[in-house]
């Protein structure tokens, strides 16, 4: 529907065009109804693809059903930072920073899509408190792999128990939260 859309909204523009300029000091016979025809094309077009959008964003999920997906992933980031922390004396740089990178490349860039709809939900007070720890977390651990990767690696698994600080931090925020 959104291919069908976008080329109604293509085709529009080029007949509205090509009536438009058909207005010149004495207007041609077909100007307006090709100007017209391309507005309505237009129309057309842009409504197809609205209701493209509707369908590829899928029914709204409930805001408890949304908070909830926020505390999975939250969960399951604080269990990985806590794996690194238990395993930093046996891991290597390597596998540290794959790991590191998965994390800030997966499961914290997919909470950073939807950061408006949480302080939508939660509201700014309650959001900005759980998110203090989240960002703080995210950054020590983008930190902690700029040092691995630049040969600090000893310095950057210090990192990796602030990291979990205040990624526990904003889980317990989180979780404090009453949501009705």
């Amino acid at each position: 529907m959104r291919i069908l859309g976008n080329l109604l909204l293509v085709l529009g523009t080029c007949l509205a065009a090509v009536g438009a300029a058909g207005f010149a000091d004495t207007p041609e016979s077909g100007a307006w109804p090709f100007f017209l025809g391309g507005l309505a094309l237009c129309l057309a077009g842009a409504q197809f693809s609205r209701l493209a959008g509707k369908d590829a964003a899928g029914p709204a999920q409930h805001p408890i059903a949304v908070v909830g997906s926020l505390r999975k992933r939250l969960r399951t980031i604080v269990e990985s930072v806590a794996f690194l922390d238990q395993t930093r004396d046996e891991i290597g740089s390597e596998e540290f920073c794959s790991r590191v990178d998965d994390l800030l490349r997966g499961a914290f860039f997919e909470m950073g899509l939807r950061v408006d709809e949480y302080q939508r939900l939660l509201g700014f007070s309650d959001y900005s408190r759980v998110w203090e720890g989240v960002a703080i977390g995210e950054r020590l651990l983008a930190r902690s792999w700029s040092m691995a990767t630049d040969g600090h690696f000893a310095e950057a698994l210090e990192e990796i128990p602030l990291a979990k600080e205040a990624l526990d931090r904003a889980l317990g925020r989180l979780e404090s939260l009453e949501l009705g």
